[in-house]
């Protein structure tokens, strides 16, 4: 749909350096959502996995931020190879309602009610990458609630959490 060069604004890694990918097509529908225009992926051009590697790599991004629309909608495997093979970090922003593909040094979730997050993302997420749960907790008690409904599906012992006040890491017995 679109990409560009910029600095991540929000969580653990603002202020840094990204390119941001932000592919079209997606399913889950919130009514709030500030890109609409990302839904139908028939409205955007379809691009090579080696030009948006390789323009990644022109722009000197260090990171590539992959959103949507909704990212597990598609295979990431080619691109997040390729985006390695150019010695770029990868991070997904997703709501994780498909099963995750690709290779990640960063995840950040943000899981959405009408299309909670597919079991496999937490597996594999939870093998390689750096996993974080963005968006639903704001609050101390609140956070805890809300990462306690999600931890059972998680095979890791800790969630690192970024959003507000309760920024930390908590233990998940």
């Amino acid at each position: 749909m679109e990409a560009y060069s910029t600095q991540q604004g929000e969580g653990f890694h603002t202020g840094s350096k990204a390119y941001f990918i932000r592919l079209g097509g997606c399913d889950v529908g919130c009514h709030w959502c500030d890109t609409k225009d990302s839904w139908d992926p028939s409205l955007h051009p379809i691009q090579s996995v080696k030009d948006i590697s390789h323009e990644a790599k022109r722009q000197g991004a260090s990171i590539a931020v992959i959103t949507g629309g909704e990212p597990t909608m598609y295979n990431l495997k080619p691109l997040t190879a390729a985006l390695k093979e150019q010695h770029i970090k990868t991070h997904s922003e997703t709501a994780g309602s498909y099963p995750l593909t690709g290779e990640w040094d960063w995840i950040c979730l943000s899981p959405k009610k009408n299309a909670p997050p597919h079991k496999d993302v937490f597996k594999k997420a939870s093998s390689n990458a750096l996993f974080t749960i963005n968006g639903i907790m704001t609050t101390q008690s609140k956070g805890f609630r809300a990462a306690f409904k999600i931890t059972p599906l998680v095979s890791i012992p800790y969630i690192y959490w970024i959003v507000g006040p309760t920024a930390g890491i908590g233990r998940v017995d």
